[in-house]
């Protein structure tokens, strides 16, 4: 073979041997490039989409802003148009006081005629002030006057009505004494202890307030009714409990409004808030 030929021969395989070299540094320069741009990219990803979540962000932040931005120009114009109808407000009210100041110039003068007819009134006032005091008091003195005789004739209306209820318990008692006299004039027989004993009203009706027991025992039975009732001494009552029949008492101590009795005979133990009736009426 020859000389150059075998150089050439050398030379291809040294050129082989560094060429295969490159080639391996080459592949692996370029799996590490690719992993690289790969990485780059994922990250450009990721860019983009921080990018576009921060631009969907500022789009929001912006309507926001936009909507401020709307009500803000709105309440602008509110308070425009409440400055301009304060402004027309006040234009009035100036109007308005001076208005005042002109009329109030005549009312001044007015006043002062009014001071005047009041001063005079007041006068006149007074006089008649004292006029009607006067009357007044001569009125009331007859209004009093009237009063206390109102009362006399109510006082002497009742007492007349005592009198004639008396009158009348009197004539009753007289003809019963006169009917048991007569009784013992034809021999009969008469209960000495009830001749004269006086018959309570036939419309009376009175309450038990009380019922107590005295030193010896007896069974005392107070009532709210006494002689302004036309009751007395002596009278029998009886004290009932709806249609039932309680028990009989005898006055022993009659009061204007109250009275005391002893009970003779009872059905029922007698208790505060019985009713009281004549004893001649039947149960």
């Amino acid at each position: 073979m020859h000389i150059l030929t075998k150089f050439f021969v050398i030379i291809a395989a040294m050129l082989s041997v560094l060429l295969a070299g490159l080639s391996i540094a080459y592949t692996s320069n370029a799996d590490a490039l690719r992993q690289n741009i790969e990485t780059e990219r994922a990250k450009a990803q990721m860019a983009m989409t921080e990018a576009d979540t921060v631009n969907a962000a500022a789009v929001e932040i912006r309507r926001q802003l936009n909507t401020v931005l709307a009500a803000s120009e709105e309440d602008k114009r509110e308070l425009q148009r409440n400055v301009d109808q304060l402004n027309a407000e006040k234009t009035q009210l100036a109007s308005d006081l001076k208005k005042l100041e002109l009329s109030s110039q005549g009312h001044d003068a007015r006043i002062e005629e009014f001071t005047a007819l009041v001063a005079a009134f007041l006068e006149q006032d007074s006089l008649r002030s004292g006029e009607n005091k006067t009357l007044r008091e001569k009125e009331i003195a007859y209004l009093r006057k009237e009063i206390d005789l109102g009362e006399r004739i109510n006082e002497l209306g009742s007492q007349l009505e005592v009198s004639q209820e008396t009158n009348r318990t009197l004539q009753e008692q007289l003809a019963d004494m006169r009917d048991r006299l007569g009784t013992l004039q034809n021999g009969g027989r008469v209960d000495v202890g009830a001749l004269g004993a006086p018959r309570a009203p036939d419309h009376f009706r009175g309450v038990v307030t009380g019922v107590t027991r005295d030193a010896a025992g007896k069974l005392l039975v107070s009532i709210d009714a006494g002689t302004n009732d036309r009751l007395a001494e002596r009278m029998k009552l009886n004290i009932v409990r709806g249609s039932s029949w309680v028990a009989s008492f005898t006055l022993e101590n009659v009061n204007l409004n109250d009275a005391v009795g002893v009970v003779d005979l009872s059905n029922l133990d007698v208790q505060s808030g019985d009713e009281v009736v004549p004893a001649e009426l039947d149960y």
